[in-house]
Formats: structure tokens, sequence, C-alpha cells
């Protein structure tokens, strides 16, 4: 299930494309996912996870600049639900694995040759702590 939000001027475009792709979908959950939206569910839900996304994206940022500070530059921290970060430290992947952090590194996002030590860090279901915890152990691994 889902939907899109159109100026008027697509939605016959997008109706027909929806067709073409997909002829069916269910009707109840269609039904229940508009009563969702329009009594104010999805907009409560949307602000709820805002608030709790940039908790942990706070959390971090904060840990990263602390106990890394200028040998991690952080990029695209003001949205979303990762940061993409550059450490200066060229085992950094090895280091991570042996203090069993997990790294995703970004290698896959670039047609041409990546950065070294890139990677992008998620947050959305890592709770607070666990994040200044694995960002602690990473240090020390780097020590």
């Amino acid at each position: 299930i889902g939907y899109i939000i159109a100026p008027p001027s697509l939605v016959e475009r997008l109706r027909r494309a929806k067709w073409l792709a997909d002829r069916h979908t269910p009707v109840p959950e269609q039904a229940a996912l508009a009563d969702f939206i329009s009594e104010g569910h999805l907009e409560r839900h949307i602000r709820r996870m805002r608030r709790i996304y940039g908790e942990r994206r706070d959390a971090l940022v904060e840990s990263l600049e602390r106990y890394f500070g200028d040998r991690v530059q952080i990029r695209g921290d003001a949205a979303g639900m990762h940061v993409l970060v550059r450490f200066q430290d060229d085992e950094i992947a090895e280091k991570a694995l042996a203090a069993k952090v997990q790294l995703v590194s970004s290698t896959g996002y670039y047609l041409t040759e990546p950065p070294r030590g890139e990677f992008i860090l998620g947050f959305s279901s890592i709770g607070e702590r666990s994040i200044r915890e694995g960002i602690r152990r990473l240090a020390e691994a780097i020590r």
C-alpha cells in the first residue's frame, strides 16, 4: 500500500501508470490507510518519529565529535535516518569489525572510485545508548 500527493495535472497520468504497474490493490487496506491519515494518526506518527530520529541523530553526531573530533568528517547529518562519515583511519573497517561495530561502506553508491574510509551510519533502529556505546567502542579500537 502506498500513496502519493501529486499536483492535479499529474493525477490522470499517475493513475494510468499505477494501472499498468499494479492492477490490484487491496481495498480494505486502502480504506484503513485512508482513515488512518484522515484521523490524523499519520501526522502524529511522523512528528513522533522526527523527534525520536532527531534525538538519535544528535547522539550519533555528538558521539562522533566527542570521540573523533577532527579525525572524522560528518556529512548529511541534518536529514534522513543516516549520516555519511569519512574517517581518516584507513583501517577503520577492520578495527570496527574487531570492536563488533557494524559499518556500511559507501562504495556501492559511487560510479567512480569512492573516497577511502567513508561509511553510512544508520540510526533509525538503534537506541541512543547503543549509538553512544558503539561509537565509544569504535574509538577505543582505533587507539
